[in-house]
This record gives C-alpha cells, sequence and structure tokens, in this order.
C-alpha cells in the first residue's frame, strides 16, 4: 500500500480501541430504538465542537455496560463500554467524568466540556427519525481490480477481467447473479434493462444482504476513455475493496472520489508450487 495525503493507513489486524465494542449486528441496526428511545435511564447532551460544529451524544448504562451513539455532521458512532474499563472507585460517582471517558471510545479528540446535558422532549425523536432514515435495506461496496503496472483509475477501470487470482476472490466474498428480474437488494443496479452490466456478485452476511459493484461486470465502453459507466457505482461508494494481482503499490487516492473513505487493499500470497492463492 502506497501512503499518500489525506489517508491513514492501517495494518491488518490493527485493533479496536480497547474496551470498545462496537454493535453492528442486524438485530442492533436500531441501537437508538432500542436502548436509548423512551429510555428514562437515557442522558442526552447537546454541544458545539470547533472544527466538527453542532453534535449531540446519548448515553445509558445497565448494571455491566454503557451504551452511547455521538452524532456529528461526518456520521453516527455507536459503542459499548463494559463498566470494568471506566471504573474507578471515584469514576463511579463522577457522572461527567464517567461520561468523558465513555467519549473518549467515540471521539478520542472531543472535549467532553463542549457538552452540555438536555432534556428537550422533541430531541429524542429527531435522533429516531435520524436513526430510521439512515437504515438501508443492504449495504453495497465498490470492488476493484488493479493489475501489474497500473497506476492510474483510467487503467484500473479499463480492466475487462482480472485473472484467476481475481476469479477465485470473488467465489470467496459471494455468488454471481444475473441481475434481469434480480429482487433482492439492487444497490442501484439495473434488474430490468441490462443497462449497468449483466450480472454482479451478491451475499448474505450476519442476515443482511451485500451487493457489490464489480467493476469488471459494469458496462464497459471503449469509446468512453474515462470509463464513467464504471467510476458512477464505485465512486459513489463509501467503502471500496481493492484486489491488487500483481506487485505495483496501490495508493488509496488513485481513485478520484468524494465519497470513498474507506479502501480495503488486498493482494494474494501464492503457493509458487502450484501458482495457487494459499489460504491464511
Amino acid at each position: 500500500m502506497q501512503p499518500c495525503d489525506l489517508w491513514t493507513i492501517e495494518q491488518p489486524g490493527t485493533p479496536a480501541p480497547a474496551g470498545s465494542v462496537p454493535e453492528d449486528s442486524p438485530e442492533d441496526r436500531f441501537f437508538f430504538r432500542r436502548y436509548f428511545y423512551e429510555n428514562n435511564s437515557a442522558v442526552f447532551y447537546l454541544g458545539v465542537d470547533p472544527t466538527k460544529g453542532s453534535v449531540a451524544m446519548c448515553t445509558t448504562k445497565t448494571s455491566d455496560v454503557y451504551r452511547a451513539v455521538l452524532y456529528t455532521k461526518h456520521g453516527t458512532k455507536k459503542v459499548v463500554v463494559p463498566k470494568a474499563n471506566l471504573a474507578t472507585p471515584k469514576t463511579l460517582f463522577r457522572k461527567v467524568s464517567t461520561m468523558s471517558r465513555v467519549l473518549k471510545h467515540l471521539d478520542p479528540d472531543m472535549n467532553a466540556k463542549i457538552f452540555r446535558k438536555t432534556t428537550r422532549p422533541e430531541l429524542a425523536k429527531e435522533l429516531l427519525a435520524l436513526e430510521e432514515r439512515q437504515i438501508t435495506a443492504g449495504s453495497k461496496f465498490g470492488l476493484v481490480c488493479a493489475l501489474q503496472g497500473q497506476t492510474c483509475e483510467n487503467d484500473v477501470f479499463g480492466n475487462t477481467e482480472g485473472g484467476k487470482h481475481w476469479e477465485d476472490f470473488l467465489s470467496l466474498l459471494g455468488d454471481k447473479i444475473a441481475l434481469r428480474g434480480w429482487t433482492g437488494y439492487t444497490a442501484g443496479l439495473d434488474v430490468r434493462n441490462d443497462t449497468t452490466g449483466t450480472h454482479s456478485l451478491y451475499a448474505k452476511h450476519n442476515g443482511g444482504e451485500v451487493m457489490f459493484h464489480v467493476s469488471t461486470m459494469l458496462p464497459y465502453h471503449k469509446d468512453d476513455p474515462q470509463k464513467l459507466e464504471r467510476k458512477r457505482h464505485v465512486g459513489n461508494d463509501i467503502c471500496v475493496i481493492v484486489f491488487v494481482n500483481g506487485t505495483t503499490p496501490y495508493s488509496a487516492d488513485m481513485i478520484t472520489s468524494h465519497f470513498n473513505h474507506v479502501v480495503l487493499v488486498v493482494q494474494p500470497v501464492l503457493n509458487h508450487s502450484s501458482d495457487d492463492m494459499t489460504p491464511p
């Protein structure tokens, strides 16, 4: 992975903050509704951060964990922190200090002093409506193959195939499905007239639907040097998985996009005696 400005590179196995357990399973998709809405023990805060602007936070606790949600203009973060990771005799009796420690698991750089408790009755309804708008029918990911020697997005989006290792990788992620007549989650792909390709890659994970925007399956037109049809889909995905089939370093800013926020770079480990990918 080639370093580049404005991107943070994390190596495989980078641990999450100690004591922090994000709740991303399907049964917790309505996290706010389940744990905070109409919960008399929930505490709500409002504040203004110097860099993030208006922010909101809510916390609640049970006998063994604290749950919290932080809302900023950049999105929503939620966390579950075991009390054992927060509690000292002094902290247990100081609610502000406890709230501050919980906040560190959500945003280590945010100062708890900007927050003030609020009892606005309409705030809970507004946050519930926000959560419901954020819930989608499924998840979508961009999926791109970068071959040896490719260093610009036009090269990457110009690939019509990626070789055996690319095909093996696709088979690990999901099933190849015909788009025409598809009745499941579509991720914006055309399931009537094949205008976005004839096939795509689909999977189910933890009860949720996943559709991949596979660059080599999206329409390719030789008279379109910018590969706009492929960029239109992959460029609008928050997370893009790049399969590097070669040794040329990949740079996270190779694809120009205002929406790509996470780039996962995967490279095969080859068993040279058989030229097959070696399982991890």
